[in-house]
């Protein structure tokens, strides 16, 4: 079995990692849409871009002249100069088509032959239809994020397709790159925090509960030893306040064993009443039995509460009657939080056993008196 060290480090990385995979895969999706929507963005000023390029360089109407496409008097057929000027000014690829044919173009197959004369993508079917189009588009083996719109000659009829096309890698490398900067801080935040909470558990909760293991096994071995200090003020100090009540309950008892025994062996010269020999408890069992008296031993207290701290909270009231009382004086004398503190008068308060007077000061929040009531 592993140990409450182990388990508490193993449950704060578990929840550190899903919370940032959940993270890391919200920024992919939110990120990756919006990196689409900036390529798409992009392809369509680029090609407004290349369509102003190719009308200022050579103007004149689109049209084919037997087997080849021309811009005004220029052939567009093998002219690579063009696409090749658009590319270095957009970073794009670039296409040009007569009808289904590439017969320009900056793509190349297998790294050097350029795709002239390559049928044009499926994807630029829709142009036929509208005119426009944008997405994805394969083109010798690579995939693009594009932008085609139809070349018309002067009578209006579609004569061919331009083209550009954004790399894949122009939102891949920035989206990718972040995810990964991303993981590696996760990874090591993950790692600093879980060292922190094991450093943290072993000291406030690992420590103090060997502590009270420890005072248990003497107290089950007849060793009751000496009542345990820790200066903590949350769940782990009402533990060892509870451990130091057994403790001092079980050496009481046994001191009355032990002194009712010597009494009856005593002679009559030395014999002592049992009134004398009880002297030294009847403080303590007039508190218990008024403290009975005003709650009974049957009755269930809320969740959260205990019954031996309100005890011993309520007798300090009693021993500091006439004195003023704050939840912080409670805290303090007892080693609890405020918060739990808090509870408890709360609970006091609820049953009509304290008056709670308020106390203004020059700044701040007024501060709270409380009283036991007679």
């Amino acid at each position: 079995m592993r140990s409450l060290k182990d388990q508490i480090f193993l449950l704060v990385i578990g929840s550190v990692v899903c919370l940032m995979v959940s993270l890391m895969l919200v920024f992919y999706f939110y990120v990756k849409s919006v990196e689409l929507k900036a390529v798409e963005n992009k392809a369509k000023g680029d090609l407004a871009t290349a369509e102003a390029i190719i009308d200022l360089k050579y103007p004149g109407p689109w049209q084919i002249r037997g087997n080849e496409l021309y811009k005004g008097d220029i052939c567009i057929n093998n002219n690579y100069v063009i696409v090749d000027y658009i590319e270095e000014l957009t970073g794009d690829v670039c296409s040009i088509y007569m009808n289904n044919i590439c017969v320009t173009t900056t793509v190349r197959e297998e790294g050097c032959n350029r795709a002239v004369g390559s049928y044009a993508p499926q994807e630029m079917r829709s142009i036929y239809l509208e005119g426009y189009y944008t997405g994805q588009t394969e083109i010798a083996g690579i995939t693009y994020h594009t932008a085609f719109k139809a070349i018309t000659d002067i009578y209006g009829q579609l004569i061919g397709v331009l083209y550009v096309g954004v790399p894949s890698t122009y939102y891949h490398d920035t989206l990718y790159g972040s995810i990964k900067v991303m993981g590696l801080a996760g990874l090591v935040l993950t790692l600093l925090i879980g060292l922190i909470t094991r450093l943290l558990v072993a000291r406030t909760i690992v420590k103090p509960l060997r502590k009270v293991i420890e005072g248990v096994e003497r107290m089950a071995m007849n060793r009751t030893g000496q009542p345990l200090k820790i200066q903590s003020c949350n769940e782990i100090g009402e533990l060892f306040q509870a451990f130091n009540q057994i403790l001092v309950s079980m050496q009481k008892n046994s001191n009355g064993l032990h002194r009712a025994g010597e009494a009856s062996r005593r002679t009559d010269g030395e014999y002592e009443s049992p009134s004398k020999q009880g002297q030294a408890s009847d403080s303590c069992n007039k508190d218990d039995e008024w403290f009975d008296a005003l709650f009974d031993p049957q009755l269930e207290l809320p969740k959260g509460l205990n019954r031996s701290t309100l005890k011993q909270i309520v007798l300090f009231l009693k021993k500091e009657e006439g004195n003023d009382v704050t939840i912080r004086d409670v805290s303090r004398a007892m080693c609890l939080s405020k918060v739990t503190v808090g509870r408890y008068f709360d609970y006091l308060e609820e049953n009509g056993l304290v008056d709670v007077e308020q106390k203004y000061g020059s700044v701040g929040r007024p501060l709270r008196i409380f009283k036991l009531k007679a």
